[in-house]
């Protein structure tokens, strides 16, 4: 059983945990253990397998640094930050603890963090686990899990989802060693953003994870879940590209650094497949989990419905404005044309007058606010409501939320995207990317709501209760994120007008009444405010008179695919464009106008015939960079054919 290691400096803890001792560092009143593997490296013989459990050591092992991120597509830069090297311990996990003794008895928090199933790392600054086990008494633990290819890919001879399945094996790890670290193994929440909300819906729905946790969060969770034929015919074109068949055979000797490529290649192409692959392609979506009948059964909407949740405490939520970030990366912040709109509207609104509705519903709406309304609903609020609405249906505990407070940083101009629960959540305002949405230095109302927002989180994971009543689905009550100043007679949005009282950093919004909306305050008075019009914009869950169809409608589907096109007219198809691309002397792929790269999970729907035609860099020939770089003459970030 795990227990305390003999007495050390206080500096310089140590927790023997069930695989050996480890030895941490204190920093600002926490104990922070980092690196300490949970599995076996899944290289040579454990390639593309299912992860195992890692062997026992002897001695102390010190546990002072992150250890090394899997594979990364190129996103962002992501891949300049795990380059190839030695080590590939990458399946470890980080513990913050406040009081890392045995019996401290508290509750643990275990983060997944997010990246479009494609990207993704615990080392990153905004995931640091300090303010969050200081301020909430809790032990915090991140941790590294296989992403693209060698996490998601549908690969002959693999098992699927192996992503997932190390997902699985940390809480395991955290069932067998937490209690050393002054956790209760009893009470474990899960919690994730993004792939990584994604990640715990799915979760709800994975045999092996059963008990593994008590509570779960999904914050922004996207819709997406692969049927193994959509995944298998992406996993083979990823292949196709390295001259390989997609088995364990082919792949296993592949660099992995080679496999992100692969899939970087795929992804940058899937809008020419929309045909074929569906509304993932529109997105740029090339991996999700897969319903593969064996680790993930069925969808978290279906699991739910047969009541896998019912003995379990959900937290489930997302902000407001959940595209506009994408939509600025795209560059197509305030510039969407109506052509644009429509064919997005097509695409994604659900039903054959889908576009009608939406269009009826949100009347003075514009270019911008449709395209980005639809791509909010279709990829992040839809499934995310859906999953509360399965769980209340079926007599399961579930809250609601919704963060609508518009960050200040950069502007203002992405109001309330998605990712900016991430730092509000963790306490980390002023480090990381997201904490650019904040504005430097932060605000005092940014620190507040983050305050709110973290306290709100621990007493959710402490006891079930973040401190607003459940949702259910005759009441719809959501609560809402948002700090309302005292002197402004506006909650939210342009819809909702009013005079009164100074209110508190959350309020709660129950349905519409006739003439009015109900706001209570947490913990304060029940007051009222008149409204301008009945429609709570952004809270069509709420409010909107044809959200009943709309949320049916769009609920999300297993995508499923044509039949597959033979192995080898695939294979031939897939060399014969990229010997085309080679020939022009350009890179392997080239980004419209040399734009920054963006994750297909934050690619845009544009149709091809409304995209801007690739630029021909002939004056940035491939080797005008190399990758961990991940720069071009111009300053700007694309992928080279080296």
């Amino acid at each position: 059983m795990p227990g305390a290691h003999p007495a050390t400096p206080a500096d310089r803890p140590e927790v023997r945990c069930a695989s050996g001792a480890v030895r941490g560092v204190r920093e600002d009143g926490v104990a922070v253990f980092r690196g300490i593997p949970f599995a076996e490296p899944p290289v040579g013989d454990l390639r593309l397998a299912a992860p195992r459990p890692v062997r026992a050591w002897s001695g102390v092992r010190d546990a002072l640094a992150f250890g090394p991120p899997p594979p990364q597509a190129g996103h962002f830069g992501m891949d300049a930050q795990s380059p190839a090297s030695s080590d590939d311990d990458w399946l470890t996990v980080n513990v913050w603890s406040p009081t890392p003794e045995p019996g401290a008895g508290l509750p643990v928090m275990v983060w997944i963090q997010g990246g479009g199933y494609e990207i993704g790392m615990a080392s990153l600054p905004e995931y640091d686990g300090g303010r969050l086990a200081r301020d909430g008494s809790v032990v915090v633990v991140t941790f590294n899990y296989r992403v693209g290819l060698e996490g998601f890919g549908q690969v002959e001879g693999a098992p699927a989802n192996r992503g997932l399945l190390d997902q699985v094996a940390a809480l395991e790890w955290v069932r067998d060693s937490i209690e050393g670290f002054g956790g209760d193994p009893a009470r474990v929440t899960v919690f994730g953003e993004s792939a990584g909300g994604g990640s715990v819906a799915a979760l709800l729905a994975v045999p092996r994870a059963a008990g593994l946790f008590g509570r779960a969060v999904v914050q922004s969770m996207p819709g997406t879940f692969f049927s193994p034929e959509l995944a298998a015919d992406v996993a083979a074109a990823c292949a196709a590209e390295l001259d390989v068949r997609p088995t364990v055979a082919d792949l296993a000797g592949v660099d992995p650094q080679l496999l992100s490529v692969a899939g970087d290649a795929v992804s940058a192409a899937m809008h020419e497949h929309t045909d074929r692959w569906g509304l993932p392609a529109h997105r740029r979506i090339p991996f999700s989990p897969v319903v593969d009948g064996d680790v993930l059964p069925t969808t978290p909407w279906q699991a739910l419905a047969g009541g896998a949740g019912r003995d379990l405490d959900l937290l489930v939520g997302h902000t407001r404005d959940e595209q506009r970030l994408f939509t600025a990366i795209e560059g197509l912040l305030g510039q969407v044309s109506e052509e644009q709109a429509a064919a997005a509207l097509d695409v994604f609104a659900p039903g054959p007058d889908g576009e009608r509705r939406y269009r009826a519903s949100f009347p003075g709406a514009g270019p911008d606010e449709l395209y980005e309304l639809v791509h909010s609903d279709w990829l992040f609020r839809m499934p995310s409501l859906q999953l509360a609405e399965t769980q209340a249906a079926k007599g399961g505990r579930v809250h609601v939320y919704e963060l609508s407070w518009p960050a200040p940083g950069m502007g203002g101009i992405f109001g309330a995207c998605h990712g900016l629960d991430v730092p509000l959540v963790f306490g980390n305002l002023d480090r990381g990317q997201p904490a650019m949405l904040i504005g430097d230095p932060p605000s005092p109302e940014a620190s507040a709501l983050s305050a709110r927002m973290l306290s709100a989180w621990v007493a959710f994971a402490d006891g079930g209760d973040p401190g607003w009543p459940p949702y259910d689905t005759d009441h719809r009550l959501v609560q809402q994120l948002l700090l309302v100043p005292a002197q402004e007679p506006r909650v939210g949005c342009s819809d909702v007008l009013g005079i009164f009282e100074p209110a508190p950093s959350l309020i709660q919004i129950t349905q519409a009444e006739k003439g009015g909306t109900t706001i209570q305050a947490v913990g304060d008075a029940v007051f009222r405010l008149r409204l301008e019009q009945t429609r709570l914009r952004h809270l069509e869950h709420v409010s909107r008179l044809d959200v009943a169809a709309l949320v049916v409608q769009i609920t999300p589907p297993t995508y499923v695919v044509g039949a597959p096109q033979r192995r080898e007219e695939r294979a031939q198809d897939q060399r014969k464009r990229r010997r085309a691309k080679e020939k022009s002397r350009h890179p392997v792929w080239v980004l419209p106008e040399c734009r920054p790269w963006r994750s297909p999970h934050y690619a845009h729907s544009t149709p091809q015939s409304a995209q801007q035609p690739a630029a021909q860099h002939g004056n940035n020939p491939p080797s005008c960079c190399g990758r961990a770089q991940n720069r071009c003459g111009r300053g700007r970030s694309h992928v080279c054919a080296e």
